[in-house]
């Protein structure tokens, strides 16, 4: 296949084979569904690509494509994004691309694999990896850790970070809190989350004192009155974050105490009835310190 610009209008790039070389018009390429796992991008290093790519009067390494499995008339990109976007940005309206004949699997692992090769990654973009990861490896956590050269231990922790309120997510993103802090708070719900992490950036609370006041924002699951089966896939269930960080606050605690009050009340309801039904009414007071 020659390098030459392909008209859009006459090609059927299902037709093509594996590993064609050529230009193809910008504006015929399509992102690959949810490919690009960046949420930010180094200013810097886009400027020094833009600025590359100017001088050298366009991309001179192709970029990776497929043929689109819903439009055969159109591409889909697979790897290349950063000049994909700073070619449209100088104003090129082509592009060299390297065509791949796969599977919907393979062009997922090619467009992971692509995302590895950057060493600028923030929190949120390793979040994101975690997630496609261990998607892409159908839920083995060790075989996704493996591809990212990931600990599972690391794995597990960005993937908990998904528990974090967008609050704390931004609050880490922007350096206000370590990773650390988001690890601890993303055990309990939102709203505590937020009116925490106001007192942590507020009020300086380093690590260890947080870890202090987390400890008793939580009730003993072994102290539960109701069936406790459900907490063990519970997010916010300590045991699982001990698991996952060395800075746990304790093992089998809830740390969402409004469902484990409404739980609470709801089982005292339940025998409550059942004693009314055997005894007649009953006055009783329970008391669910630990």
């Amino acid at each position: 296949m020659s390098a030459s610009v392909m008209a859009q209008s006459t090609v059927d790039y299902s037709e093509m084979n594996d590993g064609d070389a050529f230009r193809a018009p910008l504006n015929v390429i399509d992102p690959f569904p949810g490919g690009n796992i960046r949420k930010s991008r180094n200013p810097d290093s886009f400027s020094q690509l833009r600025a590359a790519i100017r001088t050298a009067n366009g991309v001179t390494q192709g970029v990776t494509v497929r043929a689109n499995p819903d439009d055969s008339s159109r591409l889909q990109l697979l790897a290349g994004y950063g000049r994909y976007e700073a070619s449209a940005l100088e104003g090129f309206s082509d592009i060299p691309v390297v065509l791949k004949v796969v599977s919907d699997k393979e062009a997922e692992a090619i467009m992971l694999s692509e995302n590895l090769d950057r060493e600028d990654l923030s929190i949120a973009d390793e979040i994101v990896a975690a997630q496609k990861f261990v998607s892409h490896f159908d839920g083995n956590y060790s075989e996704a850790a493996k591809q990212l050269n990931w600990s599972e231990h690391r794995l597990r922790g960005r993937l908990a970070l998904n528990q974090c309120s967008e609050n704390v997510l931004e609050a880490l993103r922007q350096g206000e809190i370590g990773l650390g802090h988001a690890e601890i708070l993303s055990a309990f719900v939102p709203k505590l989350q937020d009116g925490t992490l106001e007192k942590i950036i507020d009020e300086k609370w380093s690590l260890e004192y947080l870890k202090e006041r987390a400890g008793k924002a939580n009730r003993l699951l072994k102290t539960a009155i109701f069936d406790t089966t459900d907490c063990d896939s519970c997010p916010h269930n300590s045991s699982l974050q001990s698991e996952l960080f060395d800075n746990t606050v304790g093992r089998a605690r809830c740390n969402n105490l409004v469902c484990f009050k409404d739980k609470t009340d709801l089982k005292l309801a339940e025998r409550k009835a059942e004693l009314e039904d055997e005894y007649g009414r009953l006055i009783y007071q329970v008391d669910l310190r630990d």
